[in-house]
């Protein structure tokens, strides 16, 4: 993954693209015992050569045949060719099935629960992000300036891509499945802000685009964190449980309180609620996107109410994913022996989680110093740099750039949760509220388990049933 960020040309850069997709492939069948895991890393090998081909197809005509020359040589190459379309078709196809963005997600929810939980992190906090990051270097470097229509359409992918990958999130019970499709949810946002980027830029409005490619950004650092700690937590519950199904766990929270509190810190986030890092840069997205209402284009009237209603409902649908999934996992009752006699993670697990867990907290608390970097990589490249625009009273506010944009400040909500949280703490000790313990209700019975009791009774009754 190093060598494809850092290739200066096209031999070098699709050499790395080639190893990277080699290695997490054999990464994936570390224990190939199972037959589901050797089908697994078979789908994963076949998806990842299909996109492999549109880029080998994008190079070869971008060369000329020459696969040596700068990304800087490239573009007087692709400016002559007389279908770029054709070429912008050709690396969307082979970026984003590595990405795993809707119609070319159907590897992911495969692979990630085959390979072990180290790599489901490190593939989907990070080389989901290299295909992000080789499209757009190629879109900026190669194919720059580009029409409204490209944008259109990396919006609307992202936007079927964030809805259709929360809502299989919520059907599943393999909890690194669910995971999964919520890696396929949240490139889908980071697509809705690339493409929010692209039209702007396309309509030559140059400091709503630059904002639009900032968040974008920044939603792509914060998934690389929140996922990762998510991957980790959930590793180290099938570490203790021997089981990746959800409805296995339950009670954890007990007997793996650092499991807990940081996969609760990383689902807080996921779930874009304030004043986490994953709210602020959704905010900034939704901002984008609400500053486009004095657009007049009819596929722009069309295409971005469509992503506002897709975001807000994949939000709404997150939350309820999150709470569905912490809540098995960790409150509750126990629901199987291995959940009963689970017990918390050695230190070196531990260790990575509690770091991972701090870069998730860094970038909320220091986020403005996040997106002045983002704000100087974009001036790299030619923008408009929109960092005082965003914060033009210093850091404890941050500003859309739009005409009518919001404003949050996300130092005053972190300092408000934790007051009232004080306040109701100080509440419950002043009051001294007295603890009860009450057994579970056994649907009135007095003695053992209710399930089991019926389920004895109904073996008797009906044994040619069973």
């Amino acid at each position: 993954m190093l060598g494809v960020v850092t290739a200066g040309n096209a031999l070098i850069f699709l050499l790395f693209w080639e190893v990277m997709s080699l290695t997490s492939w054999q990464l994936i069948l570390t224990e190939a015992e199972e037959k589901s895991t050797i089908d697994a890393a078979r789908f994963y090998f076949f998806m990842t050569h299909f996109g492999f081909v549109f880029l080998l197809l994008f190079f070869l005509i971008v060369t000329d045949g020459d696969m040596e020359i700068s990304f800087a040589q490239m573009k007087g190459i692709a400016h002559a060719f007389a279908f770029p379309t054709l070429l912008f078709l050709f690396l969307a196809l082979g970026f984003l099935s590595k990405a795993g963005a809707v119609p070319l997600h159907v590897w992911l929810p495969y692979a990630h629960p085959a390979a072990l939980s180290p790599v489901s992190a490190l593939m989907s906090g990070v080389m989901l992000k290299v295909a992000i990051y080789g499209m757009f270097r190629f879109l900026f470097d190669v194919l720059y300036p580009w029409p409204l229509e490209w944008g259109v359409l990396v919006l609307i992918v992202g936007a079927l891509s964030s809805l259709i990958g929360v809502l299989y999130a919520l059907s599943e019970h393999d909890i690194k499945a669910l995971l999964a499709n919520h890696s396929i949810e949240n490139i889908g946002i980071i697509l809705i802000g690339f493409g929010m980027g692209m039209i702007f830029d396309a309509l030559k409005l140059p400091t709503l685009s630059s904002f639009a490619f900032i968040a974008a950004l920044f939603h792509t650092f914060n998934h690389m964190s929140f996922k990762s700690l998510l991957f980790m937590g959930a590793g180290s519950v099938l570490h203790e449980t021997h089981t990746k199904n959800i409805e296995m766990y339950g009670g954890l929270i007990k007997s793996m309180p650092v499991t807990a509190l940081t996969f609760l810190l990383a689902s807080v986030s996921i779930s874009a609620l304030p004043p986490t890092n994953g709210f602020l840069s959704e905010w900034m997205i939704f901002q984008s996107l609400l500053g486009s209402n004095q657009i007049g284009d009819m596929s722009l009237k069309l295409a971005i109410p469509f992503a506002v209603f897709a975001l807000a409902l994949t939000d709404g649908l997150a939350i309820a994913c999150f709470v569905k999934a912490y809540g098995i996992t960790f409150l509750g009752l126990h629901r199987s022996s291995n959940a009963k006699h689970a017990h918390e993670v050695n230190l070196r697990m531990r260790t990575g989680m509690v770091l991972m867990a701090g870069v998730v907290v860094s970038l909320m608390l220091f986020a403005p110093w996040f997106i002045g970097w983002f704000d100087k990589a974009l001036q790299g490249l030619g923008h408009t740099g929109v960092y005082a625009k965003i914060f033009p009273h210093g850091i404890w506010q941050m500003h859309s750039v739009s005409i009518h944009g919001g404003v949050v400040s996300p130092p005053l909500l972190l300092l408000t949760l934790m007051a009232v949280t004080g306040l109701l703490w100080w509440g419950y000790k002043a009051l001294r509220v007295k603890e009860r313990i009450r057994h579970t209700w056994a649907c009135g019975l007095q003695n053992g388990c209710a399930h089991a009791i019926l389920c004895h009774r109904f073996r008797r009754a009906y044994p040619t049933l069973l």
